[in-house]
């Protein structure tokens, strides 16, 4: 019986783990998520259902790419030169 609790608190951590990764969390923090529900899942589990971010409300803010009129690849945010080129993009 402990090692069905095991095997669940691994699954729980990687499946943790993964979320926060598809949600933009930085590596350091998705490890200590896995971390911290692999040694303690009935306090990190419900606690990372409760405060994990929305990842519709990203992709729906977010901007589509823009393309570059020098080189034509497309490139992302809003930088002042192109990251392929580097030619000038932005003149504000």
């Amino acid at each position: 019986m402990k090692y069905l609790w095991l095997l669940i608190a691994i699954v729980l951590a990687f499946w943790v783990y993964n979320d926060a990764k598809k949600r933009g969390k930085s590596s350091g923090a998705c490890f200590g998520w896995f971390l911290g529900t692999l040694l303690i899942f009935p306090l990190f589990f419900p606690l990372w259902l409760i405060s994990r971010p929305d990842t519709q409300k990203k992709l729906r803010s977010k901007e589509p790419p823009k393309l570059c009129p020098y080189c034509g690849k497309y490139y992302e945010d809003d930088p002042y030169f192109c990251p392929h080129c580097n030619e000038k993009v932005r003149w504000k």
